[in-house]
């Protein structure tokens, strides 16, 4: 039967009303995603799952499950974000609300008070690892199946440790590739584990290695910092530079401004020197044409007789300055030569400066040699 948001609201606004409603199940698990899951073998409406949730973060009593004394409403918070979930997840299974006091490495999961104890006096549990959360500092939960698994055959979890060639096995390993090898439980030759040498010598590396990791790249931020420092200086040092050019060109404009007032005037004083004769022979010969179109137009013939002698020689005289003037006629310009152009501002810009990356040697702390570097060294030796 489908359930639908109506028919919820009918009910009593409990979770566990809700989980059971129709007799379906929802069971929760805090771990996958961060999320709660519906179980896979019967689902409800989307719907009922939302109120459900909704109705799971408005919880504030839980029940009797966890009521002792050692049980508290713990959280942990990284970035404002609980690190573990608030509910006991096996509690969570058994429509039971409690408050998470532990967490199992092995289990990966929550466990409340009651199943903290009942998981340490289990025949299959009591092996596992469980600390309270009030007493775990790291940023995240550990997770033991991350790296239980077996890398050659991963749905198998690691069970052994081959001595000769320094490797974890599961049981399909040591019948086949470390068939006669020295093969040891893991159960057995981990009973001192975090007191080993290696161990110690891992913690120590890996807090060395985080250190440096961590210089290297504050290093590369402030390196980028500087970068970005430099383009600054450099875009101001282009800018003076646009700056002296203007100044420059602004003299370079004004000189040639003024040269080129003096040579126009020279130009003009040239044109202009045989100016007045010019004028006074074009006034001369004016008078003579008038004379000649008037006696042709009204005069008689002892007029034009009389005055063609008066002119001949007048006339005479006229052509030869004429000549004399056009002899001495220049044509007269001013010009602009330069041999800055596109091709040349190209160029010379190009021998202003350079821009270039230096990569330069940094001094840092050596890295020492990995482990698989220093247990290969005593293997060879």
């Amino acid at each position: 039967m489908s359930n639908t948001f109506d028919e919820l609201t009918k009910m009593d606004n409990t979770v566990q009303d809700a989980a059971l409603y129709s007799g379906q199940v929802i069971a929760f698990d805090a771990y996958k995603d961060g999320k709660l899951v519906l179980t896979s073998y019967k689902p409800v409406s989307e719907e009922v799952y939302s109120e459900v949730l909704k109705q799971k973060k408005e919880v504030t009593n839980p029940d009797a499950a966890s009521n002792t004394n050692d049980a508290q409403q713990t959280q942990i918070s990284t970035d404002g974000k609980p690190l573990f979930g608030r509910y006991c997840e096996p509690c969570f299974r058994g429509n039971k609300e409690s408050v998470t006091f532990s967490w199992c490495c092995d289990c990966e999961e929550t466990l409340c008070s009651v199943c903290d104890e009942a998981h340490r006096i289990n025949k299959v549990s009591m092996s596992h690892t469980a600390v309270a959360v009030a007493k775990i500092s790291s940023t995240t939960p550990i997770t033991v199946s991350s790296y239980v698994l077996c890398e050659a055959h991963p749905d198998k979890n690691v069970e052994f440790y081959c001595s000769k060639h320094s490797l974890l096995c599961c049981r399909t390993c040591i019948q086949t590739v470390h068939r006669t090898c020295d093969i040891v439980s893991i159960e057995d030759v981990s009973k001192k584990a975090k007191q080993s040498a290696l161990f110690e010598k891992l913690c120590i590396d890996v807090k060395e290695l985080f250190h440096d990791t961590g210089h290297l790249k504050a290093r590369h931020n402030k390196n980028l910092d500087e970068i970005n420092q430099q383009e600054l200086v450099i875009t101001s040092k282009i800018a003076e530079l646009k700056v002296v050019f203007d100044k420059h060109f602004e003299k370079l404009k004004s000189k040639f401004e003024n040269k080129m007032k003096e040579v126009k005037q020279k130009a003009v004083s040239n044109v202009k020197r045989n100016e007045a004769t010019v004028d006074k022979l074009l006034f001369s010969l004016q008078t003579h044409s008038d004379n000649l179109q008037f006696v042709s137009a009204h005069g008689s013939n002892k007029h034009a007789f009389i005055l063609a002698n008066i002119l001949k020689p007048e006339v005479e005289k006229k052509e030869t300055e004429l000549n004399e003037l056009i002899a001495l006629e220049q044509q007269i310009d001013i010009e602009f030569t330069t041999k800055v152009d596109a091709l040349y501002l190209k160029n010379a810009i190009k021998i202003l400066g350079t821009i270039e990356m230096l990569e330069t040697a940094v001094e840092l702390k050596n890295i020492r040699p990995s482990i698989a570097q220093s247990s290969k060294s005593k293997e060879e030796k």
